[in-house]
């Protein structure tokens, strides 16, 4: 089966608490998991973007439920399209809390809104992707 990238950019709507963001990423795990879905999240100031990745009929299937969590609001799917190979293979899904890489630097926020739409597809790939491989490196260091 052919596979499928998905990014898209929401508002958060709940405080930046690691226990509700451990809550994110225990749902996350178990339900992608099973649908065979990896990816990446991140949270940075009151936005969340997440890149996805599997078969186009599993990031299809996911994709209403995480429409409508109440946790956020003003989903957008910013890009998505064909993939060749698996950027994160070995995540279900991670969280960043924006001691990382800053998107808010890389794209900035205009109106209160985050100009992720203006960023070229691929850049918001390797932003996600690098932030994962720095978050893997400082649990592998700990």
């Amino acid at each position: 089966m052919p596979l499928s990238y998905l990014i898209y950019h929401s508002r958060a709507l709940l405080p930046p608490d690691p226990g509700f963001h451990n809550d994110i990423l225990e749902a996350c795990q178990r339900n992608n998991a099973r649908l065979g879905v990896t990816g990446f999240l991140h949270r940075e100031e009151d936005f969340f973007v997440q890149y996805l990745e599997g078969e186009a009929e599993a990031l299809e299937a996911i994709l209403p439920r995480i429409k409508s969590d109440p946790r956020h609001s003003n989903f957008t799917v910013v890009a998505e399209g064909a993939l060749v190979l698996r950027q994160l293979p070995d995540w279900q899904m991670g969280f960043v809390d924006g001691d990382q890489l800053s998107l808010v630097e890389l794209v900035g926020v205009e109106d209160g809104q985050i100009r992720i739409k203006s960023a070229d597809p691929m850049e918001l790939v390797d932003f996600v992707v690098s932030n994962a491989d720095r978050l893997c490196g400082a649990v592998m260091a700990a």
